[in-house]
């Protein structure tokens, strides 16, 4: 019960932005966001969310502020990203 009211709540959090974005003259792309539910383990939310009439798509891994995010909150992921930068700057 509470899972699904968190869902609705930010549902309606996703509308109210719409409708903030139409009054402020801008526009959001929803091709350019996406859901990416996080959980140490267990089941993960398949909840889907729209945005401006479009579901959201599911990721597993997302970058941040220059930072991967993995839904399953490890950060190996970032560090094998980055170490493969760095073996492709120095030629290996």
């Amino acid at each position: 019960m509470v899972i699904l009211l968190d869902h609705i709540i930010l549902q309606n959090d996703l509308l109210t932005l719409e409708r903030r974005a139409t009054v402020w003259d801008m526009q959001f792309n929803p091709s350019k966001c996406c859901i990416l539910s996080m959980k140490r383990d267990g089941d993960k939310s398949l909840h889907f969310y729209t945005l401006c009439g479009q579901v959201l798509q599911l990721m597993t891994n997302s970058p941040y502020l220059g930072v991967t995010l993995t839904d399953d909150l490890s950060f190996s992921t970032h560090v094998r990203k980055i170490c493969d930068k760095g073996s492709g700057t120095l030629g290996f």
